[in-house]
């Protein structure tokens, strides 16, 4: 009886079926979770995913803008403070009333452009400073005045002028009224750190020659290129955005599991050097030897945003005029002096960093807006004024957006400057 013996091929061929075995079922695991995930609605896979819950129930990725409200949203919205509030939205995703498209006769239309501040979470819409300032301008104005409310979370210069382009144009408004917030307007045209990116995606605006180019980035930082299969990836694979997102719960659950934490000697590490969008408030920002250079970088890109944006509404027939509006650390005193005492201590055993928030970088944004001539109106001296004569606060104190009173100073030195300088109709 002869035994046979199985030969260097046969065992190749049989490990190869194997591997090919293992590989197939693999693939059909893979493929299967991601249909199965993409028949789970968003509204509810999102939520079970990624660590920004409300983000993910609130905005939506707009392929043009970025980010936008969902439209005819119906939810609730909790502050850092803990207070809970009702947002709403209309069916264009604006947290505003229902308006139209077209213009209704002998209305005059102002376009509000802007980010979280006339957002309004932390409010109710009737107490945000647009509905106000509305109601206010109706009670000088010759006609009526429609005030709409374009301000989305995270928006900067670059976003505004994308849904000036794509929606703004749509309303034919006669005045367009940017408000710049001198916390970060600046700062986020960087886009990389922009907490909004583990919801959507971001145009990333960048001078090329003297022109403005721009590019859609996602999850990546500058020095993390992406190779073609994961661009492809993030792209269109649910599944793979559910597991490799750096804000994916999932993900951060698999990573506790698998690499528990060690418990490492105590380490009292020196004190952290302020964030570097913290120097748009050094003295002569853009000249300080100690300004970041990212910083300097970014102020091109923000004066070449301002042209395009005024030459779009010059082709319109659009007026256009700003507002800058405070953060806390410059219009509460008490809040300034702490500010300033943090971050020189830093520099104490250092070199000395002149920081000046009363003036900057609002005089340097209004320098450049002047030389364009367009009209501004600075927030800061009348938020200042209300500080050192009221006792009303008007920030809340860890949320650091307006609360109800700071809506309403808001729109009544806004209202009080455009009738003055009769940007409305006036009788």
């Amino acid at each position: 009886m002869k035994v046979s013996k199985s030969g260097p091929l046969q065992i190749a061929r049989a490990i190869l079926g194997r591997v090919a075995l293992i590989l197939f079922g693999l693939s059909t695991a893979l493929l299967l979770a991601e249909i199965v995930l993409r028949f789970i609605p968003e509204r509810i896979l999102y939520p079970l995913v990624f660590k920004n819950e409300e983000g993910w129930r609130i905005y939506q990725v707009d392929e043009n803008i970025g980010w936008v409200l969902r439209p005819n949203l119906n939810t609730t919205s909790r502050t850092d403070d803990g207070l809970i509030f009702k947002i709403t939205t209309n069916s264009h995703g604006l947290r505003d009333t229902e308006t139209a498209y077209p213009k209704a006769p002998g209305v005059y239309r102002i376009l509000l452009l802007g980010d979280s501040f006339p957002e309004a979470r932390q409010v109710d819409l009737a107490d945000a400073f647009p509905s106000v300032l509305e109601n206010c301008l109706n009670q000088h104005s010759s006609q009526p005045v429609e005030v709409i409310n374009t301000g989305v979370s995270g928006y900067t210069l670059s976003d505004e002028y994308l849904f000036y382009q794509t929606e703004g144009v749509k309303y034919n408004p006669d005045l367009v009224l940017v408000t710049i917030y001198t916390g970060n307007d600046i700062s986020e045209l960087d886009r990389y750190e922009s907490v909004m990116l583990q919801i959507a995606g971001a145009y990333r605006f960048e001078l090329a020659n003297g022109r403005l180019t721009r590019r859609w980035i996602s999850w990546a930082k500058p020095d993390q290129p992406l190779s073609a299969p994961e661009q492809f990836l993030r792209q269109y694979s649910v599944l793979y955005k559910t597991l490799a997102h750096p804000h994916s719960k999932i993900k951060a659950y698999l990573e506790r599991q698998f690499d528990p934490p060690v418990t490492a000697a105590p380490f009292y590490p020196p004190p952290p050097l302020p964030p570097w969008e913290y120097f748009v408030h050094a003295h002569d920002f853009l000249h300080n030897p100690k300004t970041p250079p990212i910083l300097v970088e970014l102020w091109p890109v923000y004066e070449a945003l301002l042209d395009v944006l005024y030459q779009d509404t010059q082709t319109n027939g659009h007026k256009l005029a700003f507002v800058l509006i405070p953060n806390k650390q410059q219009a509460d005193l008490a809040v300034r002096e702490e500010t300033i005492f943090e971050l020189s201590k830093v520099y104490l055993e250092q070199e000395t960093v002149a920081w000046d928030l009363d003036h900057q970088p609002n005089q340097t944004i209004i320098k450049a807006l002047n030389r364009r001539g367009l009209p501004v109106l600075d927030l800061l001296p009348g938020f200042q004024a209300h500080d050192q004569t009221n006792d009303k606060m008007l920030y809340y104190d860890q949320d650091l957006h307006f609360n109800k009173a700071g809506h309403r100073l808001a729109a009544n030195l806004l209202c009080q400057w455009l009738v003055d300088g009769q940007q409305v109709p006036i009788r």
